[in-house]
């Protein structure tokens, strides 16, 4: 690209991404996800602002940035195709794959809930939970540690789990009533 008297490479890297970026990013919405759109535009850009001096003059210089794109773009996908081939020989040896944010997150709050619901539970019941659902003890091994009888380990988890399905229960209709409300649709 040719430069006017006194621009330097960062006004002309400047006038460049003004001028052709939202081009840019069309020609990669169209060809690729929103999500990685935005992304192959940057790397686009990045491209040419590392060879801003030898970038062709316009009209040749949209095509030149299309072809930059083009590349950005296959390599994304060769980088999809790779992680989904490796995500699947590694759910056949068994090994967790990495789980969509947003599901962590997700799942992240469900288990503060989940925590806090335990934590309103007496000490007594709350530790009988904890050793039956989360160190899977025996109710046997339980009673014993406990010094209770099985049946009273019995009753106390099944009385415990009641108060945490309607303590969690109540919170998630709190959630679907507030979100069904912020939504325009709640009454």
């Amino acid at each position: 690209m040719e430069y006017g008297p006194g621009d330097s490479y960062q006004e002309t890297f400047e006038s460049l991404y003004i001028e052709y970026r939202l081009q840019v990013l069309a020609y990669c919405t169209r060809r690729i996800d929103r999500s990685l759109a935005s992304d192959a535009c940057s790397e686009t850009f990045l491209v040419a602002w590392r060879k801003v001096e030898d970038l062709p003059v316009p009209p040749q210089t949209l095509p030149f940035l299309y072809g930059v794109a083009a590349k950005v773009i296959a390599n994304q996908r060769r980088t999809v195709r790779r992680k989904t081939r490796l995500d699947h020989k590694m759910r056949n040896l068994g090994v967790a794959t990495a789980e969509d944010p947003s599901v962590v997150v997700i799942r992240a709050e469900r288990d503060r809930q989940v925590e806090a619901a335990v934590r309103s539970l007496n000490s007594r019941d709350r530790e009988i939970v904890m050793l039956y659902a989360w160190e899977e003890l025996p109710r046997s091994a339980i009673a014993e540690m406990m010094g209770m009888t099985k049946s009273a380990v019995d009753q106390r988890i099944h009385r415990s789990y009641k108060r945490l399905g309607r303590t969690l229960g109540s919170l998630a209709q709190t959630q679907i009533h507030t979100s069904t409300f912020a939504e325009g649709r709640g009454t």
